[in-house]
């Protein structure tokens, strides 16, 4: 499989976000967590370094109504 998020330390301890081989701007690693068997890196942005869109090529999940 091949990974193309990573975190990085740098040279003074602090730990950075990198998509594709660039660094994330303004994005924080601020420790891990547990969750379940899976060890996860917990991420803060803050909004002001944050940009949000919409992908206009996602289907909307529809959830099918209980049968009676």
């Amino acid at each position: 499989m091949s990974m193309n998020v990573s975190v990085d330390r740098d040279h003074e301890g602090r730990l950075h976000l990198a998509v594709a081989g660039q660094y994330a701007a303004g994005a924080r690693v601020t420790g891990f967590q547990q969750i379940g068997d899976e060890l996860c890196a917990v991420i803060v942005v803050p909004t002001k370094a944050l940009t949000l869109g919409e992908v206009n090529n996602v289907v909307p999940f529809v959830r099918p109504e209980a049968v009676r």
